[in-house]
């Protein structure tokens, strides 16, 4: 089986995935305690590094009211944590789109080791890899905004339900990346 085969295969793979309701309130999930983990971690890395104490000093409010803007700490966090257009929703689609490519890389190596593949990755192969990867998370997630349909379902479930998935979606985040390097060793 040649790279070009592979590929096809990964990509009709993700196809008949993309059509599955099932994998696409999965990923959801998974995007929503990205979204939620990043959100909180950058409050806290502002609050306790003194960037909030920064923005409330006479002179940034001055500066932020010549530019409309009554609250400087709530505007940062609107800019980082806002679902629709927030910094946190492209660094967790980056974090998730490139865990999938890094995972169809490690699936490559494995492939090189227990076939009869040529034992070198191309630059397009890699590229087309990520690609294949960004397409299937855009149209399972973030095509027509379906993300944020799922976070406002999410926010009204139960503890429980939050913490057990939670614990499932750092799994699922780490995962690929351990698959790669324990692929990488091999």
């Amino acid at each position: 089986m040649g790279r070009l085969e592979i590929i096809w295969f990964c990509i009709l793979v993700i196809l008949g995935i993309i059509r599955s309701a099932t994998m696409e309130r999965f990923l959801n999930i998974v995007y929503y305690f990205a979204f939620r983990a990043d959100a909180k971690f950058t409050y806290y890395t502002y609050k306790y590094t003194g960037v909030f104490k920064l923005l409330n000093t006479p002179y940034m409010k001055r500066r932020y009211e010549k530019g409309g803007i009554k609250d400087p700490v709530a505007h940062l966090m609107d800019v980082w944590a806002n679902p629709k257009t927030g910094m946190s929703s492209f660094f967790v689609s980056a974090l998730i789109g490139g865990g999938h490519g890094i995972f169809l890389l490690g699936i490559h190596i494995w492939l090189e080791i227990y076939t009869y593949l040529p034992d070198k990755l191309d630059l397009y192969v890699i590229i087309s890899y990520f690609v294949i990867a960004f397409v299937f998370n855009f149209m399972l997630v973030w095509h027509k905004d379906k993300y944020l349909k799922y976070f406002k379902e999410f926010d009204k479930k139960p503890r429980a339900w939050k913490v057990k998935w939670k614990w499932i979606s750092i799994g699922v985040i780490l995962f690929p990346f351990v698959f790669f390097f324990m692929s990488m060793l091999l």
